[in-house]
This record gives C-alpha cells, sequence and structure tokens, in this order.
C-alpha cells in the first residue's frame, strides 16, 4: 500500500564514486552498524554503487521504520536530468522517498512521519499529481494487476 512520499535530499555525494542518471531508481541499504549514524540509510544506484546518505532528519524518522519493517518498501525518485558531479551542487540532491507499507501499518508510519515534522505527500494531495509520484503510483497498479492475473492463472 503506497502511503506516500517525503522529500528528502541524497547528500555526501563527494565521497563516493557511484553516480545517478535521471530516471534511475536508486535503492535504500540501512546501515544500522555505521559509526557516525546509526539511522544511516545509504543510497545505491541500480548498479549497487554507494551514491551517498539519506540527510540525518530523514534517516532519524525513516530508520525505526524500515527495522521494525512498518515500512515494508521504498521507492526512490530522483530529478529527470542527468546527475553529474561535476555539476553546480555536488554535496546534495533533492529525492522524494516513496513509502509503502501493509494496510495495517499506514496509520502508524504517517503518524510517525507527521510527529516527526517531515510533511508527507499523500496520493490524494493536489502535489502528489504534480510529482512524478503519479508514475510510481500506476507502476505499483500495474504490478498489483500482473499479480492478480498470475494467480488468476494459477487459481
Amino acid at each position: 500500500y503506497l502511503v506516500g512520499f517525503v522529500v528528502s535530499k541524497i547528500v555526501g555525494l563527494k565521497h563516493y564514486s557511484g553516480t545517478l542518471s535521471g530516471g534511475e531508481r536508486p535503492s535504500l541499504v540501512r546501515e544500522p552498524l555505521n559509526p557516525f549514524d546509526t539511522n544511516a540509510i545509504a543510497v545505491h544506484n541500480s548498479r549497487g554503487r554507494q551514491v551517498g546518505h539519506i540527510e540525518g532528519r530523514t534517516a532519524k524518522v525513516l530508520a525505526p521504520l524500515l527495522d521494525s519493517l512498518l515500512v515494508a518498501n521504498t521507492h526512490v525518485l530522483v530529478p529527470g536530468s542527468r546527475f553529474s558531479k561535476a555539476g553546480n551542487n555536488f554535496y546534495q540532491l533533492p529525492c522524494q522517498i516513496h513509502l509503502f507499507a501493509r494496510p495495517a501499518a499506514a496509520a502508524i508510519v504517517r503518524e510517525a512521519i507527521d510527529d516527526s515534522g517531515l510533511v508527507l505527500i499523500d496520493p490524494n494531495h493536489i502535489e502528489f499529481a504534480l510529482s512524478q509520484s503519479a508514475i510510481v503510483q500506476e507502476q505499483t497498479k500495474k504490478s498489483d494487476r500482473d499479480v492478480d492475473k498470475l494467480f488468476a492463472r494459477v487459481g
């Protein structure tokens, strides 16, 4: 179930050799043993190379939700143009982090995000429709239809 998305930043880009291309889907990897921050969430490109971390303010909220499996999955969107470390701001990159939870956990996830001061843009919000998030929602619906078709064939 798509709960919504939060806007954050990928930071520390200059410290890693991984790069991101526009439209690429980076993944999030929890790093609870990170010596600098036990809430650290690394960002890896589609080739598995680390490109940075989610900024601390957001990681502090998301880490316990990921660790407890209240957030079952994430989907990260980065700006559509190719990102280059030779660009103007190679220290950070804005991103949208889409949060997926089981329906029973959705209210808990919403409450945790709201209590933290982060802004959760849910699928009914006007900004959701104006962002690239509508693509995520449509891909999720298509994926659900594919699974439904598979079960219909098996059943």
